[in-house]
């Protein structure tokens, strides 16, 4: 295993870690999202309306 190069094994381990971490993030989005509507309710109605 020379420097720099990722076994097997931590490439497994990143690889289950991923869709977590993607399920959290998108969680978090959501949540940012929502706050965002309350707080900026013009702000969704411009985007939404743009052609």
């Amino acid at each position: 295993n020379e420097k720099g190069e990722i076994t097997w094994d931590e490439l497994e381990s990143i690889v289950v870690d991923i869709p977590e971490k993607v399920e959290q993030t998108l969680t978090e989005w959501q949540d940012l999202e929502a706050a965002i509507k309350e707080e900026y309710p013009e702000l969704i109605l411009q985007t939404d309306t743009e052609e």
